[in-house]
């Protein structure tokens, strides 16, 4: 008697009742019917965004039906799915699609099935690299170019390090919106933030270069330590960028690494 007539009209509009029992029966048969094939999934998904841009993805999927008669498809191919699926996603690349059915076991006076179903996703850092770490590379290296000038052109060597540094702090509120939002350091946080370290640490060896210089009284057109600097600090930075991202790739574990590279 609780129901709005509107839903009984669409569910039984052809039906004349005589008894009002007679109706809330027939309800109740018709919600024994609804449930009769029931569906519970439960989905789990493995993600690790502190390796981004280089991070993946793995989700699982278990689907359990009660009562219904499930079958794969004989047409299923996981490389197709595969194939059909990277043409449509621009920000992921599918490396594994498996779909297992149907296990079915005894439940209750009925039966019920389970699906298995998981994918892996990597995704596409071509973006990143391209658009973001390559710049912020050729601006860092860019600052490097202050051991080439001569130590007396003191005010050009720190227009080229003091430019660099704060176009690279300019460019990152340009890619902003274009990383997670995340609570911990990721590789390409660690990359920014070791550009940063280097691009300052060309000011700081540009002005100690001009005092050295004068200190002892040097004479030349470099300081005797710039030749050094040339090739010692870019190295330097490539090193750190690299130890960087096995750290962070593999927990900082050699065990871990030499387990991925025997894979």
């Amino acid at each position: 008697d609780n129901l709005p007539d509107c839903i009984l009209d669409k569910i039984y509009s052809k039906v004349i009742y005589s008894q009002p029992n007679d109706l809330l029966e027939d309800i109740k048969s018709y919600a024994l019917i609804i449930n009769f094939i029931k569906i519970n999934y439960q989905i789990n998904n493995k993600s690790d965004f502190s390796k981004f841009p280089f991070d993946h993805l793995s989700m699982t999927a278990d689907f359990l039906f009660q009562d219904a008669d499930i079958i794969v498809p004989q047409r299923y191919d996981p490389s197709v799915v595969i194939e059909q699926g990277n043409q449509i996603l621009y920000e992921w690349n599918i490396t594994d699609h498996q779909l297992e059915c149907c296990k079915s076991e005894a439940y209750g006076i009925g039966t019920k099935q389970t699906v298995e179903y998981q994918f892996d996703l990597t995704r596409k850092y071509f973006y990143y690299l391209l658009k973001i770490i390559l710049p912020i590379f050729f601006l860092v290296i860019l600052s490097f170019s202050v051991f080439l000038i001569r130590v007396k052109e003191l005010e050009s060597k720190l227009a080229v390090t003091i430019g660099s540094l704060l176009t690279l702090v300019a460019y990152n509120f340009v890619f902003g919106d274009d990383v997670p939002k995340l609570n911990y350091i990721t590789i390409l946080d660690a990359w920014i933030l070791l550009s940063y370290l280097f691009a300052g640490l060309s000011t700081f060896i540009t002005i100690f270069s001009y005092w050295d210089y004068h200190r002892e009284k040097q004479t030349g057109f470099y300081n005797t330590h710039d030749k050094k600097l040339r090739v010692l600090v870019p190295l330097s930075y490539i090193f750190s960028l690299a130890f960087v991202w096995w750290g962070i790739t593999y927990n900082w574990s050699l065990s871990h690494t030499l387990t991925a590279l025997s894979v």
